[in-house]
């Protein structure tokens, strides 16, 4: 079988010694919704350090859609993004850019025509539930609709993968849930999806596949599991 992501082995050593990741091994397969989970310093921001090239492994590989992209040119290394969209916990948005801008500039980077954009935009913005906002500005919207536009611009080159890290992390209880409303209906429609979450009310609740690490290490890799 190809998986989506395969970490063989992989261990990350920083300066100082430092084991950020020691021998650690998982798959993960098209279309899944996998939370990562562990204390501050388990490893999680190196999986996705890992992931988006913006570090190497000391030693393994990191696989992706059956490449490996351990070790990879620069030049090679937008290539490698473009299939992984990345939401962050502060919501990074443009704000003297309305909804519909900030999402487009995503695409203008990568050169999409005018009216490709307009039809990706819009399926991004019905994804999250934002149709109807599309002409406000970041200083207009609360702190749900600010993180789903993030979600939107993430989405909106249609990546295999979505990075979620701690996409809850500065939102009330119910706005968290309207925000995994909209990762769900991501997932359901093709997208495989991470989330790195301090959440234990999430995690019970949803009961999906939770990577659990220890000081670098997968204490456990569980299905439906829990916090």
């Amino acid at each position: 079988m190809i998986y989506l992501i395969e970490f063989r082995n992989v261990s990350k050593k920083y300066s100082k010694g430092i084991d950020a990741l020691n021998d650690v091994s998982f798959t993960i397969k098209d279309g899944d919704f996998v939370f990562i989970i562990g204390a501050s310093g388990a490893g999680k921001t190196t999986i996705i350090k890992l992931l988006l090239k913006e570090e190497n492994p000391t030693s393994g590989k990191v696989i992706l859609n059956g490449k490996d992209i351990s070790y990879l040119r620069a030049r090679r290394i937008p290539a490698i993004r473009r299939d992984i969209g990345v939401v962050f916990q502060d919501f990074r948005l443009l704000e003297d850019r309305n909804v519909y801008n900030n999402i487009k500039f995503a695409l203008d980077i990568l050169g999409t025509s005018r009216k490709d954009s307009k039809k990706a935009i819009k399926k991004a913005l019905d994804l999250v539930n934002l149709s109807d906002r599309e002409k406000a500005f970041p200083l207009q919207l609360s702190g749900g609709e600010q993180q789903r536009v993030s979600m939107a611009r993430a989405i909106v080159n249609n990546p295999k993968i979505l990075i979620a890290d701690e996409p809850t992390g500065n939102l009330d209880p119910d706005t968290s849930w309207e925000i995994m409303d909209s990762l769900l209906k991501i997932n359901e429609s093709g997208t495989t999806v991470i989330m790195v979450t301090h959440s234990k009310e999430i995690v019970n609740k949803l009961r999906k596949r939770v990577i659990h690490l220890e000081r670098g290490k997968i204490l456990r890799d569980d299905e439906n599991g829990a916090y």
